[in-house]
């Protein structure tokens, strides 16, 4: 079902003024975090979230392990459904939640994926 709530037709906007809003306040440098916003034709709205971290130690070659921590997306209204996806993993959801305006996310060195339809 498409996504047409005039209250969500700023949502791209809001997004350019911070209205939107990716939180992490375990994250030693609030710069790390990266976000991304998509929309589909259908309305449905797709940001992706990840954290700009080394995983690839140059000097030792070795891979470097990322811890994960805790971040919040928050959203300016209340939507349907949210769907978390890990491209890297699946194609199906790993988590689903409705009526929410909240999204916890445990974040390391790989993106997440959120669907969000709030019709």
């Amino acid at each position: 079902m498409a996504c047409r709530l005039p209250r969500w037709r700023g949502f791209l906007n809001k997004v350019v003024d911070r209205y939107y809003a990716v939180a992490c306040a375990t994250v030693r440098r609030q710069d790390e975090l990266r976000h991304l916003l998509l929309q589909k034709t259908n309305g449905d709205f797709y940001p992706a979230v990840w954290r700009a971290v080394a995983i690839w130690d140059q000097d030792a070659r070795k891979e470097v392990q990322v811890e994960s921590v805790p971040v919040e997306v928050r959203l300016p209204d209340v939507a349907k459904t949210v769907r978390a996806f890990w491209p890297t993993h699946s194609v199906q959801p790993t988590r689903n939640k409705a009526n929410v305006d909240r999204f916890p996310l445990e974040l390391g060195a790989e993106a997440a994926i959120l669907q969000i339809c709030v019709e």
